[in-house]
């Protein structure tokens, strides 16, 4: 387990002075490199192996969102690992009291054939603290009502050293195509990223809200495929 300082900026918020949920996401993703440093799981030692990690699932249970200029302790660690999935679970603490929660799964891509590699792949001592021992995913975002939206094309900006579409960037197009009202934090959230997307793919947004919910499906329509789908409860 390793637990970093944060300190929120005004370019990483809402309006309103919320964190947006994929700066949250960059927090979260900073700790758990630090975590996997730790135990010499660095990224270039991925890369010796022609791996990197990617996020397949992420679910958030949000308490308080931190606010513009304060000040939290973010943790991560190795909850579980086998077969072809890591289970990373997270905590964020203000003062003491836990304000943002939840878990997330990872898989080894092979930077070569863009395809998956079973967690044997690299032999290195991630533990198995299995502290959050309940935690389940929904298998599935719904489509069934969501309409068209609006499309968007990937960007050099919006690409990371893995030469994709950097994940914490779905959060955020996903939450630009919802109503005014719900480009805010949400309760809790689910991301499912079921294909990465490329420089130059177009990216076809629907969704469907409810009164107090959002469902986001983003499909890539250059592949053919869903790329993400998306669940917010406010």
């Amino acid at each position: 387990m390793t637990g970093i300082d944060c300190h929120v900026q005004s370019y990483q918020v809402h309006p309103s002075g919320e964190l947006r949920l994929s700066a949250f996401q960059r927090f979260f993703e900073t700790a758990s490199r630090a975590d996997c440093d730790r135990i010499g799981a660095t990224y270039s030692a991925l890369l010796q192996k022609d791996v990197v990690f990617i996020i397949t699932k992420i679910h958030y249970d949000i308490k308080a969102m931190p606010r513009c200029d304060s000040d939290f302790v973010m943790r991560s660690w190795s909850e579980r690992v086998g077969g072809v999935i890591f289970t990373r679970c997270f905590d964020a603490t203000a003062s003491g009291k836990t304000v943002v929660s939840g878990y997330s799964e990872w898989a080894l891509m092979n930077i070569k054939t863009r395809r998956p590699e079973r967690t044997s792949t690299i032999d290195m001592p991630f533990e198995n603290m299995l502290l959050m021992p309940d935690y389940s995913f929904v298998r599935r975002i719904d489509a069934e009502g969501a309409t068209f939206a609006g499309d968007r094309i990937v960007y050099e900006s919006d690409l990371d050293q893995n030469n994709h579409l950097n994940n914490s960037r779905y959060a955020d197009i996903a939450i630009d195509f919802l109503p005014i009202e719900m480009q805010k934090s949400p309760r809790n959230a689910t991301f499912i990223y079921s294909s990465e997307c490329r420089l130059g793919d177009k990216l076809e947004i629907n969704t469907r809200c409810d009164a107090n919910s959002a469902n986001v499906l983003i499909n890539n329509t250059t592949s053919s495929k869903l790329a993400f789908s998306a669940q917010f409860v406010y």
